[in-house]
């Protein structure tokens, strides 16, 4: 595989997949292969996940690289055509598809305690000792800021502002993941996006266990933190959420 250098990411692309029915496991399968094949043969691809949530019956992928020509020149080639499945029939198995191209906002993508940067990525030594593919035994090691031994849950949610808020937006929905990162050592990664275009904030927030968050967020410190006093009529349009078990992915 390549390697990874240390980089800041320029570019997100988020992705959700409804499947048709009976076919959610088979959705996420080939809505993995893309991404990991990118990782596998060029460098840029700082990280990515899959992840399924059953309730929704959708599959959503999330990619952050260098920079957008890094994936964009990739597809533009014969075998990034071929690698992104263009020759396939998803009729059978893909129900309805939307996608975001985000510019990153905030985050934290790094794990060490020494190197908590902002949207920094630590490089790993090996592809198969830092990719998941199973979310119920999920491979990969961590540092010892977030003890880990694979994420297994994700939560990603997509909003849309209202006219002019769209900064404000990104800043009201980075402040809740910001703070529970300082406050409880099991959420692993996190990212918020922002695509112009569509007048949208993404926000992808992986942890350990999903009782992590539940948890924080029972408390008293985890509402006010969470934003639940604030009134987010003026700025927020429209909100939708998917609950995630991670499928695969890379950090």
């Amino acid at each position: 595989m390549t390697s990874h250098p240390q980089v800041d990411p320029t570019y997100t692309f988020v992705s959700v997949s409804t499947a048709k029915p009976g076919k959610l496991q088979e959705l996420a399968a080939l809505a993995s292969r893309p991404g990991e094949l990118m990782d596998e043969k060029i460098h840029g691809v700082i990280a990515r996940q899959v992840g399924i949530d059953k309730e929704r019956n959708s599959v959503v992928v999330w990619v952050t690289v260098d920079s957008k020509e890094t994936v964009y020149d990739y597809l533009a080639t014969e075998e990034g055509k071929e690698d992104h499945g263009e020759n396939e029939d998803m009729s059978a198995i893909l129900d309805t598809f939307e996608m975001w191209d985000l510019v990153p906002f905030s985050g934290r993508l790094h794990t060490d305690a020494l190197s908590h940067h902002h949207l920094s990525h630590t490089a790993h030594d090996t592809h198969a000792a830092h990719q998941t593919h199973n979310p119920h035994s999920p491979q990969g090691s961590l540092s010892a800021h977030h003890p880990w031994p694979g994420p297994t849950y994700t939560f990603v949610s997509v909003s849309t502002a209202k006219p002019g808020k769209l900064q404000e937006l990104a800043a009201l929905a980075s402040r809740p993941g910001e703070l529970m990162d300082e406050k409880l050592d099991g959420v692993i990664a996190r990212q918020v996006g922002i695509d112009k275009e569509r007048n949208s904030v993404v926000v992808w927030v992986t942890l350990d266990h999903k009782k992590t968050m539940d948890d924080y967020l029972a408390t008293e410190e985890g509402k006010r933190d969470h934003g639940e006093d604030i009134d987010m009529s003026a700025i927020i349009d429209t909100f939708k959420m998917y609950d995630l078990v991670p499928y695969s992915g890379r950090f």
